[in-house]
């Protein structure tokens, strides 16, 4: 991914970044705006923002004071603001060529492609000699996905002007993206041959190294742009990358930061640094940085997306849902989003809206297996065993290791009365997971319909010390000791799980129970919750 970069006030700077705009300033006249222009030069965008602001409203038809404003916002990645004042800039003076390629950036970072198109063709034709408005062009119709038109542009750049390095990294990152390794790392040596020093350069081959497993020398060439240049932001977010593969989480975190240091407000660093913290499952820190990405990128299907995941694996499910309906809002729910609202729904006991997510996965993707696993354990809890059945045997021919789906399959198995299937199946999954509480649970429910109690007894006593929260064990292990007339046991049992879980479902089942072991003569022993 190719950062766009705008140029600022005054001073003409030619475009040198695939989709960059030129944030060149007018000439410095009002004194807020020339106190603007130097908080951009200081870095204090907020301080250029307000003041460029105030110029802009109390004279809104001046180009200097539109213009500049445009540049602060943009640089400080509020890229709808930007875009109103670089469109104020080009209505006052239609023909200033820098307002307009600054215009038709801010319109590709918006994701308003075929504005920012339409507009560069316009500038291409007025200026057929400007290697870096083709340069620009050929960033937005990448971005656009309109990969063919952008190879001829980046041609026609080169073309113009054969001589700046720049040009072959964005055409080398271009072929990256095609999977043409072979011509990116001609561009990219080319660029090297230009300046050796190139960090694009070096950046595009430990690219092509990483891309061929070889990331040891992949790393090499990472270190060596940022010797030759500190400020290569990309070659530590490249470290980054390194680094969260290899597992090494805060050396991701410290690369990341680094490059966000540099180029503040990149969305692709921004979005690594939050998915690096969701991994270490400091979630907090993760979701400051997907509402912060939601904000660059103007509240994307993906960005709200991604906030929507984060916040249910944070357990925050009400917070979740809003992020996904914000992302429903902005277009069409991936598969991965809606499983995941989907699980959110389920976590609220809202099982008929957990269903209708997976059922609409199910339309587009009738093999997607999440949903498949889902809708057949909803079915399975609404006691439909046939069509229970049948998802999660769907499920098994995808994969038959699946545990879920092998768990229910045998549970479905019990319902049915086919307890030797049923056994068959737990004993295959004790040979996978030896320490699931679940299996345990399963073998002990079948031995205990086949009536074989001492064997249903060591097995869910099994799953118990493996979770002593597992209610649904403790149940079925009460009713047995119950059976088998040892009171005390039973009654130890049926107590546990309403000291655990006072609301139980089964509450006034189990109370009756009690009830009637401690009339048989039970004393009330002190159970303690778990």
């Amino acid at each position: 991914m190719m950062e766009r970069m705008v140029h600022r006030a005054y001073r003409w700077v030619a475009v040198l970044s695939v989709g960059a705009g030129m944030l060149v300033s007018p000439v410095r006249a009002a004194d807020d705006i020339e106190r603007g222009i130097a908080a951009m030069d200081r870095g204090n965008l907020v301080e250029a923002i307000k003041l460029l602001g105030g110029a802009a409203a109390a004279n809104p038809q001046s180009f200097k004071a539109q213009f500049n404003l445009g540049s602060a916002c943009y640089m400080y990645g509020d890229y709808g603001k930007a875009r109103a004042a670089f469109e104020a800039a080009v209505a006052l003076q239609p023909d200033e060529m820098r307002a307009a390629a600054n215009l038709a950036s801010t319109y590709s970072v918006l994701g308003e492609s075929d504005k920012a198109i339409e507009l560069y063709r316009k500038l291409a034709s007025r200026n057929p000699s400007s290697a870096d408005i083709q340069n620009n062009l050929a960033g937005v119709l990448q971005g656009a996905g309109r990969l063919d038109e952008a190879v001829k542009a980046f041609d026609k750049a080169i073309s113009i002007d054969p001589t700046k390095p720049d040009y072959y990294v964005n055409m080398g990152n271009l072929y990256m993206l095609m999977s043409r390794l072979d011509e990116a790392r001609e561009r990219y040596q080319r660029a090297l041959s230009l300046d050796s020093k190139s960090s694009g350069g070096m950046v595009g081959m430990g690219r092509i190294a990483r891309e061929r497993s070889e990331n040891e020398k992949a790393r090499g060439y990472f270190l060596t742009a940022i010797k030759n240049d500190p400020r290569a932001w990309e070659a530590h977010g490249e470290l980054g990358l390194l680094d969260e593969m290899d597992g090494q989480y805060d050396q991701a975190i410290y690369r990341y930061t680094q490059a966000l240091r540099i180029m503040p407000g990149s969305p692709r660093f921004v979005k690594a640094l939050a998915s690096t913290y969701t991994k270490k499952k400091d979630f907090e820190s993760a979701i400051a940085l997907y509402r912060q990405l939601v904000g660059l990128d103007g509240g994307t299907v993906e960005s709200y997306g991604e906030l929507g995941i984060v916040y249910h694996r944070a357990g925050k499910h009400m917070e979740a849902v809003d992020a996904f309906k914000q992302a429903a809002d902005k277009g069409t729910l991936s598969a991965r989003f809606l499983n995941t609202l989907g699980r959110t729904y389920l976590a609220l006991n809202k099982d008929d809206m957990a269903r209708s997510c997976f059922e609409d996965v199910l339309k587009t993707d009738a093999n997607n297996m999440e949903a498949r696993l889902q809708v057949g354990i909803l079915e399975y809890r609404s006691k439909n065993w046939a069509q229970a059945e049948k998802y999660l045997r769907g499920v098994l021919a995808l994969n038959a290791a699946d545990l879920d789906a092998r768990y229910y399959v045998g549970l479905i198995e019990v319902q049915k009365g086919r307890y030797d299937e049923a056994l068959k199946q737990f004993k295959e999954m004790l040979t996978m997971v030896s320490k699931d509480p679940r299996v345990h649970y399963g073998l002990g429910l079948a031995y205990a319909r086949k009536k074989d109690m001492q064997r249903a007894i060591e097995s869910l006593t099994k799953a118990i010390d493996l979770e002593p929260r597992h209610l649904d064990a403790r149940w079925e292990l009460g009713k047995i000791y119950e059976s088998i007339d040892y009171k005390e046991m039973a009654y130890k049992e049926f107590k546990a799980i309403l000291n655990t879980d006072p609301e139980h479902p089964l509450k006034e089942q189990i109370s009756e129970k009690m009830k009637r072991l401690r009339d048989a003569g039970v004393q009330d022993a002190d159970v303690r919750k778990y």
